[in-house]
């Protein structure tokens, strides 16, 4: 319709003097511009409610901003027809965007598309401004046993595709429940999860364990990890509830090693 209004004036006119006017049904396009950017607005922003995962939730509300600022600056086009705002609210919207998609690229670990150790830091700060009721902040650290020996004996494609039934287990049990899954480095995985007592952190590594074996099933060696866990006592530091869920997985390690 933008388009034939070169020829109908639907939306706009051009006098033989060279001046813009506005058509007689130009409120139709109007009309169509805010319901999409107001339908992307709603849709990104109640989404967030749904969504766990810090990344995505961050993902989304710049989304969300794609529609809001243009649709703002639309309003303003509106009312000052002689300048063009809505092309520098729509740039604002894709700046927001890019910085989100920049800010993902650094944040997120490239092989495994976990969240990286950075990221983990973050989250940390954030949650520990929060509380929730009946429950404790509990830290595992995990890694891989022997990986070192699959490397040096499958070579670092398969140590890769190791990597990768970790994060897939991890995303599949983790992830619907809300925990924060990150690589931290190497063979290492760190979660945080809200849990009520160590029963509940024992068996989530159970669970993990358990689909780490099914996942690898097919694969020329076997997959197990170590576990360490530890929930986060009232003052304590991000340092020092790492350094005793280390710790853990140190003993874990060791009697697994003796046994």
């Amino acid at each position: 319709m933008s388009v034939a209004s070169i020829w109908t004036g639907w939306f706009f006119n051009v006098d033989a003097d060279g001046r813009y006017h506005r058509g007689d049904i130009l409120f139709i396009n109007v009309l169509l511009v805010f319901l999409y950017l107001l339908t992307s607005f709603f849709v990104a922003f109640f989404m967030v409610k749904r969504k766990k995962n810090v990344v995505k939730k961050n993902r989304l509300y710049a989304v969300s901003a794609l529609g809001v600022i243009p649709f703002l600056t639309e309003i303003l086009q509106i009312q000052l027809p002689g300048l063009s705002i809505i092309c520098a609210g729509t740039t604002i919207g894709l700046i927001v965007v890019f910085v989100e998609i920049q800010k993902e690229m650094i944040s997120i670990d490239p092989l495994t598309k976990l969240n990286n150790r950075n990221q983990a830091s973050l989250y940390l700060d954030a949650r520990f401004k929060q509380t929730v009721p009946g429950k404790r902040l509990y830290q595992f650290v995990m890694d891989l046993d022997k990986f070192k020996q699959i490397n040096d004996h499958y070579g670092h494609i398969e140590g890769d595709r190791a990597l990768l039934a970790v994060a897939n287990v991890l995303k599949e049990v983790c992830g619907p429940r809300g925990h924060f899954i990150s690589r931290f480095g190497g063979d290492e995985f760190v979660v945080f999860a809200n849990l009520s007592t160590d029963t509940a952190a024992k068996a989530l590594c159970e669970t993990i364990s358990a689909r780490l074996a099914e996942e690898s099933s097919g694969f020329p060696f076997k997959l197990s990890m170590s576990f360490g866990f530890a929930f986060r006592n009232p003052g304590e530091s991000e340092q020092e509830l790492f350094a005793r869920a280390d710790s853990a997985l140190y003993e874990a390690k060791t009697a697994r090693e003796a046994g």
